[in-house]
């Protein structure tokens, strides 16, 4: 099992690469998902975990499903 840390570490790395493959700001981030630009900046400096809800919506701005970013979570989480 790992810790709340390793999994916010690894969903903030996930969440940055497909931002940055997207070509995405993290105010383009926001805007798509209509969450605060700081937000989306706390997620990818591990100082916040986003909710479910946010989560859905990043996943939706970021145009891929919810278990892709599930998949992409648990192999970050696998290189640990």
């Amino acid at each position: 099992m790992h810790t709340k840390e390793e999994i916010q570490e690894a969903l903030s790395v996930v969440i940055k690469r497909e931002r940055d493959q997207k070509g995405l700001s993290q105010f383009d981030l926001a805007v798509g998902s209509d969450l605060h630009r700081t937000m989306i900046e706390f997620i990818e400096r591990r100082k916040r975990m986003p909710t479910i809800h946010s989560f859905l919506k990043i996943a939706e701005a970021l145009e891929v499903s919810p278990s892709y970013l599930m998949q992409e979570l648990e192999k970050e989480l696998d290189k640990k």
